[in-house]
């Protein structure tokens, strides 16, 4: 009958309760890999050279400035076709083949940076947000710096039992 213990216990039974250990492993294995991205990007041969986020983020900028000012290449950046309806990238490969694949290069590189940057930056967030110096979801390995999957953990426990919260609710 309605109200009884029997009836509440096969009501309760009906909603999926979240476990500790699900939301633990489910923070920790985007923690790890978020990490797997970052430490592989941090790598020096990503980079070409053992270099910091900062330094790779100032090469980048530099880049950019660098073909911002470049005087040959404005001169066919003013207009996205030419009068005889051939593309920029077209007018420039028919002046000069090699202006052309130096302005290929560069860009390449420029995109390749700004891809590398978004992707670590992206990845680093994630990690700082689960980890939150030491607050947050995340419990790391002391040895390995890897998230390990902690039911105990207070923010996991307090996320676990407002879930259940809600699905009875």
């Amino acid at each position: 009958t309605d109200g009884s213990a029997e009836y509440n216990s096969e009501l309760e039974s009906m909603y999926t309760k979240v476990t500790a250990d699900e939301v633990a492993k489910k923070y920790a294995d985007q923690y790890n890999a978020a990490k797997k991205v970052v430490d592989t990007l941090k790598s020096s041969d990503t980079w070409g050279t053992a270099k910091s986020i900062d330094e790779v983020t100032a090469s980048r900028d530099q880049l950019k400035a660098d073909i911002a000012a470049n005087a040959d290449y404005n001169k066919y950046k003013k207009a996205k076709t030419n009068s005889d309806g051939s593309t920029v990238k077209e007018a420039m490969k028919k002046d000069s083949e090699e202006l052309y694949n130096k302005y290929n290069k560069d860009t390449k590189k420029l995109e390749s940076y700004n891809s590398l940057i978004s992707d670590y930056t992206k990845n680093q967030e994630i990690m700082d947000k689960l980890y939150d110096n030491g607050n947050g979801y995340i419990t790391l390995n002391n040895d390995t710096k890897e998230a390990v999957a902690d039911a105990s953990n207070t923010k996991v426990v307090e996320e676990v039992n407002n879930t259940n919260t809600d699905s009875k609710a």
